[in-house]
């Protein structure tokens, strides 16, 4: 009976130890951008108040130390609370000046491929763990992966603020001094305070000019359409800039495609969007104007729509702007008429077509020569207007093939005449040996006819001679001894 009452005395006298309830909660393992030293861990407490003193973040093979932030701080961690674990927490409460909870210091860097993460207490007993990857989600889209009744989600960060109903955010105010019960909400609180987060619109995948400001607008209310109050928007542009705003101008240095990232705060809610923006060179001229029907024709030369929202078309100094959404389609032309534009046309050397910042796009040339449009040469005027990089190329590259054909005709014809040339000289050649035949076989014939001539006078002449002498011997010779030989 002693023995008894001596465990019950015990029993009652003794302190009652309840075990620990600590999860992690929510990671933000690889933010936008640079994530060195920005990385943090949310872990909730589902049972009574916990003291963290001597517990450890295993991660990478090694057990990181948690400490107070501030360093004069508590490590305990009230029942229904939650907390975030962060790797610089400087660095931290910069990229999230609302948060006023409590931050626990480590040591870490998590690992942007997946990795196991346990936490452990005072005895390095494991008391919850997670192995994340990316095929998880939250892989540098500025969400993160957050538990949520017993399942592993991604959604925008709700730091300090878990998905389950049990935790509410803990803060170091006087609400440290509520007791257990008051500092739980209930379902249908949760439910009422997820439905008060952020959504958020950056706009459609859009396609902008090159050298053109380009608007870039944010849409962002609560679930329940309510006006948000005290807004930060940030815009990441894809190439570099980063501007802040609902509304901000933006203008692509060079073509290429580009993502845009939009995050935005309003208290201790964030949320985040992207969008694509495909930035073109401008192909685009005038390509017509009639002073007398009264109009200006612009045509695109690519093979892209394009957007004239606030472009402007100038006249003697006057201007008329596009209003918004005005599109011409790819290889197709507008018409804008003077009706509309109030533009005088009367000076052909001074109309332009301008980019929303001024810049001129290009300036009306009459009489060029335009790509897919058929232009009558005859009809053609020389007003002596300076012709623009453009359109002088476009005019070189027609005259260069005109010259190029007519060059090619010449080439042709020569070769003929070198031909005909050759043919008749062969022909000469021809005669010329012909006539060398006939002119040799006549020398021959005459060169015989004396040598036979010759040889018939040489042989009168023996007989002559000895007729001579015969006479010489009988006495004086007589007319009719002589005969004449023709």
């Amino acid at each position: 009976m002693i023995y008894r009452l001596t465990l019950i005395a015990i029993f009652l006298l003794s302190p009652v130890f309840a075990e620990a309830q600590v999860v992690i909660s929510e990671i933000m393992y690889n933010l936008e951008g640079t994530d060195t030293g920005f990385e943090w861990i949310e872990i909730c407490n589902d049972g009574e108040d916990t003291d963290l003193a001597n517990w450890k973040l295993f991660e990478a093979e090694t057990n990181h130390k948690i400490s107070s932030y501030p360093k004069e701080g508590s490590l305990v961690l009230l029942g229904g609370k939650c907390a975030v674990i962060a790797d610089n927490p400087d660095k931290f409460k910069q990229s999230n000046s609302n948060f006023s909870g409590v931050i626990f210091d480590s040591a870490f860097s998590l690992s942007n491929s997946g990795e196991e993460i346990i936490l452990r207490d005072a005895d390095l007993n494991d008391v919850d763990n997670v192995s994340y990857n990316p095929g998880m989600g939250a892989n540098g889209d500025g969400n993160s992966l957050q538990l949520k009744n017993g399942s592993w989600i991604v959604s925008s960060p709700t730091i300090g603020t878990s998905n389950n109903s049990s935790y509410e955010s803990s803060t170091q105010s006087s609400d440290n001094e509520e007791t257990t019960n008051s500092q739980k909400i209930s379902v249908s609180q949760e439910l009422n305070l997820m439905e008060e987060n952020i959504l958020v619109d950056a706009g459609k995948d859009k396609k902008v000019v090159v050298g053109a400001d380009t608007l870039f607008k944010a849409f962002a209310v609560g679930k329940q359409n309510v006006p948000l109050k005290n807004v930060r928007y940030i815009w990441s542009l894809g190439d570099g800039s980063v501007k802040e705003g609902e509304s901000v101008l933006h203008t692509y240095q060079y073509p290429g495609d580009y993502v845009v990232f939009l995050n935005i705060t309003a208290g201790e809610y964030s949320a985040s969007d992207r969008l694509v923006v495909s930035a073109l060179p401008a192909n685009i001229i005038i390509s017509k104007v009639d002073n007398i029907k009264g109009f200006i024709e612009l045509f695109n030369q690519s093979s892209y729509e394009l957007n004239l929202s606030w472009w402007h078309l100038e006249s003697d100094g006057k201007r008329f702007d596009f209003p918004k959404d005005t599109i011409i389609l790819p290889n197709k032309k507008l018409i804008i008429s003077s009706k509309i534009t109030n533009l005088s046309l009367n000076d052909l050397n001074k109309i332009f077509l301008l980019y929303p910042n001024g810049e001129i796009v290009d300036k009306y040339i009459e009489n060029r020569i335009i790509q897919n449009i058929s232009v009558n040469n005859s009809q053609q005027k020389n007003t002596g207007v300076t012709k623009s990089p453009k359109a002088v190329s476009q005019n070189l590259v027609a005259s260069e093939k005109t010259d190029i054909k007519d060059e090619t005709k010449n080439i042709n014809n020569n070769l003929e005449k070198e031909n005909l040339i050759g043919e008749k000289e062969k022909q000469n050649q021809m005669a010329f040996v012909g006539d060398t035949n006939r002119d040799f076989n006549k020398w021959i014939f005459l060169l015989i006819s004396i040598m036979v001539l010759s040889s018939v006078g040489a042989i009168f002449s023996k007989k002559h001679d000895k007729g001579n002498e015969e006479n010489t011997e009988e006495g004086e010779l007589k007319a009719e001894d002589f005969k004449i030989i023709e």
